[in-house]
């Protein structure tokens, strides 16, 4: 409305643009969408002892387990992880290095897989030519993973931090250690969380309180 108030001005129908103290719309944020922790028990869940296998079940691990980012992923080296005291050393957005805590889980699995794969070279995570693997190989795989073990929404790696951060969250109350964990610069990027804590809260609420709902 503004633009088409300015072109009558400029076009001399009107004087005046008597549009211009609108105020544009305020757009709702969309949330992102999670997965529940018996998704995350599904998509782990060994089918072989295949070095591939191995493979896929460490990497899911352990983008949960540190809440990373599919890219902080494929970029991880073999010195990037430390399995005696339990931490990973990330490389983030901007080149910003930052510490993580890895799981006993991730741990597990990243053992197992070295174990099977014998990898010597810097990479950590391999695709089977033996190079560094992609963002797209991982993106495909664990969508592919998703849709044979039956989770009905289609899943994809963001998935996965979004699913850590918020079950951190809720177990925690604290927003800060959130916004550390995931290596955001700042702390409206990690709110959003908040919003998603809060929904769960409520659906708690409305299960669980006795006046929750209102009688007829």
């Amino acid at each position: 409305m503004r633009g088409f108030f300015t072109y009558l001005v400029n076009h001399n129908i009107l004087l005046n643009n008597c549009a211009l103290g609108l105020q544009s719309p305020k757009i709702d944020k969309a949330l992102p969408k999670i997965l529940d922790y018996n998704h995350i028990e599904l998509l782990v869940k060994p089918r072989s002892q295949t070095t591939l296998e191995l493979r896929d079940i460490a990497i899911i691990e352990v983008i949960y387990s540190c809440g990373l980012r599919v890219s902080e992923l494929v970029g991880l080296n073999t010195n990037s992880i430390d399995l005696t005291e339990g931490f990973v050393e990330v490389i983030g957005k901007g080149s910003k290095m930052r510490h993580t805590p890895l799981g006993k889980a991730a741990q597990k699995a990243i053992t197992s897989y070295l174990q099977k794969s014998g990898v010597t070279q810097d990479a950590l995570f391999l695709n089977n030519k033996g190079q560094r693997i992609g963002v797209r190989a991982i993106e495909l795989m664990i969508k592919k993973r998703a849709i044979e073990v039956g989770i009905k929404v289609s899943v994809h790696p963001h998935m996965l931090r979004h699913a850590a951060a918020t079950h951190f969250l809720q177990s925690s109350h604290n927003l800060r250690a959130v916004q550390d964990f995931l290596g955001h610069k700042s702390i409206k990027s990690t709110q959003v969380y908040t919003h998603l804590d809060f929904l769960e809260l409520s659906k708690v609420y409305d299960k669980c309180h006795p006046r929750a709902k209102k009688s007829i």
